[in-house]
């Protein structure tokens, strides 16, 4: 009897060997790490990019692993995309444009705060050990291209203070070149003992205040500056000089904005974009459910407009900022240079563009248009999740990805969408939903 090693193989199992050898080569080599996600000739379309369908942890082949579908994620400028849980366990993990998911910081237990300023990133502190699901603002931002290492992008991340109780502390993560390019951390705001200064131009060191509940600018990744906000006040953080420059305070517009409807002065904003030319936008939504509304406050900080709200009328879905209908919204969720806000709404599952002070929708054909009604919106709708963590969009680039899951309707796997053209004119939509 011949030994069963020795058979030769049929050509049609060959041929299967063949395939999966190259599969598998394609899948690990894929990009190199940290260049920008490969494009073809395809038109508009969405794909799947990571994530099976379990709601569990596992890391290797991007498109296979898990993570938790409460999630928020932000770009690098390559296209790499970084995810940390809403709820449950602290890990920072990246589902890279090479094909492959790996943690960075943290694993799916909660371990113990060592009270460092600084070390390799598997002694951070919990992340987001102060957070909920539908916390205010991303405790999550991406600046850079972190993965090709040393000073070319870092990754900064909001954690409890466990010394003090509601308070939070920043960390910057980077593949520090003097640790031969290991994933290392430093405390770079929060965790001291003054309160950080709340008029605009003041400057402090960041490790010497003291900050409550802090989070980042809702932007798109691919940025070089980093702004953290807090009680209604945003500051621009610099890594090298180690301080922190008051660029928005409360004070300068906080007698200048009210509820819509009610009438009523509200709290600081739950979430803030600042524009390349200073200005900012501020999004009030958390405490005003159903009815959010967006304000912009000039670069000068002399005007304060209203630009957005839910006028609460099905029969105005699209068109001017002041007359358009939200299903609970509008929640703010990134930015494109110079002067595009984009929205949505938990309850909602669109992608919408504030331009010239009119909203569009994008469609599942990649065209924006202005939907006339409500009724209007299924015929159009493209699926792109939930809330505030429901995009990470990337700057300047046509492409962006839908990030939140939603285990009720199976959407947990994380899909690329595009291209799209940010700039492009609203399609016009007469009532009966014909272009």
């Amino acid at each position: 009897m011949k030994n069963e090693a020795s058979l030769p193989l049929s050509p049609l199992l060959l041929i299967a060997a063949l395939a999966l050898v190259c599969s598998h080569v394609e899948l690990v080599a894929g990009e190199p790490v940290g260049r920008k996600p490969a494009t073809s000739d395809k038109g508009f379309r969405v794909e799947h990019f990571a994530l099976a369908g379990p709601s569990e942890y596992l890391d290797g082949p991007r498109t296979e692993a898990m993570l938790p579908y409460h999630r928020v994620g932000q770009c690098d400028a390559d296209g790499n995309l970084y995810l940390v849980p809403l709820m449950g366990y602290g890990a920072l993990r990246c589902a890279r444009v090479d094909g492959r998911m790996q943690t960075i910081a943290g694993d799916n237990v909660w371990g113990t705060d060592l009270e460092l300023d600084e070390g390799p990133a598997a002694c951070l502190p919990n992340l987001l050990g102060d957070s909920s699901f539908g916390s205010a603002g991303p405790p999550l931002c991406v600046r850079g291209s972190p993965l090709q290492g040393g000073e070319k992008g870092s990754i900064y991340v909001v954690a409890a203070d466990t010394r003090a109780s509601g308070r939070g502390i920043v960390y910057r993560i980077w593949k520090n070149g003097d640790q031969r390019g290991r994933w290392w951390f430093s405390r770079v705001a929060g965790g001291g003992s003054k309160p950080a200064p709340s008029t605009r131009g003041a400057k402090v060191a960041g490790r010497d205040v003291w900050l409550n509940r802090p989070r980042f600018t809702m932007d798109a990744g691919g940025s070089d500056k980093v702004f953290i906000v807090s009680e209604g006040n945003a500051w621009l953080l610099d890594d090298r000089s180690g301080t922190m420059t008051c660029v928005l305070a409360h004070r300068d517009y906080r007698d200048r904005v009210k509820h819509w409807r009610q009438g009523a002065k509200l709290s600081p904003p739950d979430e803030v974009v600042i524009a390349d030319d200073g200005t900012a936008y501020l999004n009030w939504y958390k405490g005003s459910y159903p009815n959010g509304m967006i304000y912009r406050v000039s670069a000068d900080r002399r005007q304060v407009e209203l630009v957005v709200f839910n006028a609460q009328d099905q029969n105005k879905e699209d068109g001017p900022g002041l007359q358009t209908y939200w299903f609970g919204g509008p929640q703010m969720n990134g930015y494109q240079p110079p002067d595009l806000i984009f929205a949505g709404a938990v309850d909602d599952r669109r992608i919408r563009r504030l331009k010239d002070g009119r909203i569009a929708s994008l469609c599942r054909d990649g065209k924006w248009r202005e939907i006339p009604t409500r009724r209007d919106v299924r015929q159009w709708q493209l699926y792109a999740g939930f809330g505030t963590s429901g995009w990470a969009l990337m700057r300047n680039k046509p492409y962006f990805y839908r990030v939140y899951g939603s285990k009720s309707d199976g959407k947990i796997p994380i899909v690329r969408i595009g291209p799209v053209d940010w700039q492009a004119p609203a399609v016009a939509v007469r009532k009966e939903g014909k272009q």
